[in-house]
């Protein structure tokens, strides 16, 4: 079980996990290994990560070493690329206003496929009191809690879109949304087991219509609309569904209460990763693979997203 009960995971679902992707414990050592040999080869980057965070980046990225080792990279550099997503401390003032509006939650509890679930609810529907920027942020700060403390599978996301108003949608403008599916993209691409809607009002209908024609033919399979909880207890255990949805898990409010003290505990963790930048003049081989987004060459020093 991880140091902290509000993510659990056992040795064995670890092992499970592992099973999934054909991989040993001296599979995963031997990999973990490679990765911590190029490290010492990156002199750009500002310190190298433990071996469980290579190992969650591992996971995170189905054990294939290349991608692995680009997503590190980028996990370190996008913090100067886009510096308002990353010098944001949980802890702050407006961060835990966040906290109380619209929330990102992973819950406890594996599911019986060992898939982590998170439940995004806006608990607080003033438009006014919603600010785009700061939830995205507040998203890869849990993302650094998990990379540190969390094991799972694949990520199953639930959107309780219970007094949603389209005045939430359209703050998010086209370079928030840019920047944020960048960093998704690039750094914490997340495995998905499946995106559930609960309580869609009706004007969202076309766009969830939209999203599906625009995903991957696999991924918009994934996708599901719930009329009732009954429903998506049948597909998520009510073990690990909080009480708000039928289930036995305690409420999101409690688990919300919990995660700001997680923060608390991450306080130094978050103030050391405001220090942390590349340095790009010592950087051995430029980059490459974000050129088909970017459309040009070169190294990020030549890089801006407007």
């Amino acid at each position: 079980m991880s140091r902290l009960s509000i993510l659990e995971y056992t040795e064995d679902d670890v092992k499970k996990i592992w099973a999934k992707h054909e991989k040993t414990k001296n599979d995963v050592k031997q990999d973990v290994d490679i990765i911590s040999k190029w490290l010492k080869t990156q002199p750009h980057l500002p310190e190298a990560p433990d071996e469980r965070i290579i190992e969650r980046f591992l996971l995170l990225n189905k054990f294939r070493l290349e991608v692995t080792k680009q997503k590190i990279d980028m996990y370190y550099t996008v913090r100067s690329m886009i510096p308002e997503f990353y010098d944001r401390n949980p802890n702050e003032k407006v961060m835990r206003k966040v906290l109380d509006v619209v929330p990102f939650i992973p819950l406890p509890k594996l599911t019986k496929d060992l898939n982590r679930v998170v439940v995004i609810k806006a608990l607080d529907v003033d438009v006014d009191n919603f600010d785009p920027g700061a939830y995205i942020a507040h998203t890869l700060n849990v993302a650094e809690v998990r990379l540190r403390e969390d094991y799972y599978h694949k990520e199953l996301q639930i959107y309780d879109l219970l007094g949603l108003k389209l005045g939430h949608l359209t703050k998010f403008t086209p370079s928030l949304i840019r920047k944020g599916s960048f960093v998704i993209e690039k750094v914490f691409a997340n495995i998905s087991a499946g995106i559930h809607f609960v309580n869609a009002p009706n004007f969202v209908d076309p766009f969830l219509a939209l999203l599906k024609n625009t995903l991957k033919p696999k991924l918009a399979e994934k996708v599901f609309v719930h009329k009732t909880f009954d429903s998506l207890s049948k597909i998520i255990s009510k073990d690990v569904l909080p009480k708000d949805y039928g289930g036995n898990e305690k409420s999101l409010k409690e688990l919300l209460e919990e995660w700001k003290q997680v923060f608390l505990e991450f306080d130094d963790l978050f103030e050391h990763l405001r220090q942390v930048k590349v340095d790009e003049k010592l950087r051995v081989e430029p980059i490459t693979f974000a050129n088909d987004l970017f459309g040009v060459e070169g190294s990020f020093k030549q890089l801006h997203i407007d």
